[in-house]
């Protein structure tokens, strides 16, 4: 008999064993999958050791549990490289994520069919890239240094990664490279095909492999470049599921692990990028010297709507809905969500208004009066992308390009497809729209930044650096920017003129701080340090308050420097109270020390 060590594909709390220990009467190899018996149910998981029981009996008697059988070996034989378990480990230790979340991960969440279709020996078909092929053109000029790169150092069994922080921006990639290296492919998203490349990976065979997040963690075995494309992105982190990675930390280490060389690609350092935003313009309008107050234009806008018919427009605004709330004239107060601390937001489609609330979805109809003095003087206030679509459709042909319209990849690319063909007049867009930037160079003639006072309004370190490289895209695209601003001397606004001056300056002020540096920096050296966000939400503001403030009486008595406690930004979340303190980590220490003081129970823990 023998004591099986096994690693549950699960997402344990990190207080719970995160290995556990079962019985089988072979031994079974290290990197087998396997089913094993978890509570009521079964569960795959990953086999870390076999020993004999005879070895471990002493120990085994002591203990307060009794073993279970291993169910099943759904694949005996390791399919995954050993330097897995190192990157398992780093992602729990680097992310303060438990083991079991970082091996979940890691694997496929289909993983034990893979056996079955190797068994098949069908060929993966191949219909959808060649569909693929027809949708992406493949003429994209910048990052051309990645081809260049793969002629000088690929040979039959090389392997190389490219990573990129969006989907449309890999796919056009992928077309682009398809036609001179037959071997590469996107990371696939049926369970079959994803099975085939993780096998011809593992057996050693050439391939080009351009995915956006998952495709870090195929098996290679003959790693010899990583490519990462876009290396100031945002959307290179992981914001909507824990563990919270970002594509950089994870390709470096994943460099260290196989001694591939890594290659990070800034586009703001890009040649062709560089010279097509030099010959764009960006002009400040400042909104206070308006003779008066402009409800969504200013009168620089309005002119140029009547003299440039035949220009192609983009509004730009990261608000959507038709007004941002509602405000009872007699009592002054807004038509508030009972789930969140926010106010709800007014939709106004034709004929069909409601109030929605874009943290928990809740909707409501619009009420005659106040639901708090039941007064009938409510008025709209704020600006939504439906209010500046409906005041320029009545004259003029256009589109919102936001999620709540484009549900699917698909129909994003069709309105995309239709704008290229000129079918719109103006565009009303949401950052969404920068994804595709690649493909809409100096499509517009002028790019109106709505409200540039709202993409700054939130209050987070990175928000100045969120807003530069959105603004460098819209130089890309369009020939002109017109910003509608109440603060023009902010100095945000002169830096974005000038890469350098706004990456230094944004340096300088992080470096004051010790806050983390701008992601153009993140690998170039200067003060290397880490921000945690802890975060505690509970159904009881008095409890999560009481919780906080002890935990920030522990982390003070450790010596750590931490901004907080204080409430989130919006305090209530889905009916749950937040509070939150921000550590600043400067070695890793002070990360161990994190995870021993904050409880997992409550708690969400994100690592900048």
């Amino acid at each position: 008999m023998y004591l099986v060590e096994v690693i549950p594909l699960l997402s344990l709390p990190k207080e719970s064993p995160q290995v556990l220990s079962y019985f089988a009467s072979k031994k079974i190899p290290r990197g087998s999958l396997v089913l094993v018996p978890f509570k009521k149910k079964e569960t795959k998981g990953i086999v870390l050791e076999s020993q004999e029981i005879e070895k471990v009996k002493g120990v085994i008697k002591k203990s307060a549990f009794s073993l279970k059988p291993v169910k099943k070996v759904i694949f005996e034989k390791n399919f995954f490289p050993d330097y897995f378990f190192d990157l398992a480990k780093w992602l729990s230790a680097f992310y303060l994520s438990p083991l079991t979340l970082s091996f979940k991960t890691i694997f496929p969440a289909r993983v034990e069919k893979f056996p079955r279709y190797w068994q098949k020996k069908e060929k993966v078909d191949q219909k959808k890239k060649d569909e693929l092929e027809k949708i992406f053109s493949g003429r994209i000029k910048i990052f051309q240094e990645i081809k260049e790169e793969i002629t000088r150092e690929k040979d039959d069994q090389s392997q190389f990664l490219i990573v990129c922080p969006e989907t449309a921006l890999a796919k056009e990639i992928f077309s682009s490279l398809k036609k001179d290296f037959s071997e590469t492919t996107l990371l696939p998203s049926s369970d079959k095909q994803l099975a085939w490349l993780w096998q011809e990976i593992w057996q050693k065979k050439g391939k080009i492999v351009i995915t956006q997040r998952k495709g870090l963690f195929l098996p290679f075995r003959n790693l010899k470049k990583i490519f990462l494309v876009e290396g100031e992105s945002f959307f290179h982190k992981q914001e909507r599921q824990r563990p919270f990675f970002d594509n950089r930390e994870v390709a470096q280490k994943i460099s260290q692990l196989t001694k591939a060389k890594l290659e990070i690609f800034y586009l703001t350092e890009d040649r062709y990028f560089q010279k097509r935003i030099s010959q764009s313009q960006v002009e400040i309008i400042d909104l206070k010297k308006e003779k008066k107050l402009p409800e969504i234009f200013s009168s620089k806008v309005i002119d140029l709507l009547q003299k440039e018919r035949n220009k192609k427009f983009l509004f730009y605004l990261n608000r959507k809905g038709y007004a941002r709330y509602l405000l009872c004239r007699d009592c002054y107060q807004t038509i508030n969500c009972p789930n969140c601390s926010v106010p709800l937001v007014y939709h106004k489609e034709k004929e069909n208004s409601y109030l929605l609330c874009h943290h928990c979805l809740f909707k409501m109809e619009v009420p005659e009066r106040c639901p708090n003095c039941s007064g009938y003087l409510i008025e709209e206030r704020g600006i939504g992308d439906q209010k500046v679509f409906q005041a320029l459709s009545k004259n003029l042909r256009g589109v919102i390009f936001d999620s709540q319209y484009l549900k699917s990849f698909n129909q994003e690319e069709e309105v995309i497809r239709a704008v290229l063909e000129k079918k719109f007049d103006f565009v009303v867009a949401s950052e969404l729209i920068l994804k595709w930037f690649f493909s809409l160079e100096r499509v517009f003639d002028y790019s109106i930044i709505v409200s540039a006072d709202s993409l700054l309004s939130f209050p987070f370190f990175d928000t100045s650096e969120r807003f530069f490289l959105q603004v460098q895209k819209l130089k890309f695209i369009s020939q002109k920017i017109l910003l509608q601003t109440f603060n023009p001397d902010l100095s945000i606004f002169s830096e974005i003129k000038e890469r350098e001056e706004f990456f230094e300056r944004e340096k300088e002020r992080r470096e004051k701080f010790s806050l983390p540096l701008p992601s153009f920096y993140r690998f170039r050296g200067g003060l290397v340090s880490k921000l945690v966000e802890i975060k505690l939400s509970h159904r009881s503001a008095n409890f999560a308050g009481k919780e906080i403030f002890l935990l920030a009486r522990k982390l003070r008595e450790k010596g750590l420097k931490f901004l907080g406690p204080s409430s989130s930004f919006i305090f209530k979340e889905k009916g749950l109270f937040s509070y939150e303190i921000f550590v600043i980590l400067r070695n890793e220490k002070e990360k161990r020390i994190i995870e021993e003081v904050t409880p997992t129970k409550n708690l969400l823990l994100k690592v900048f």
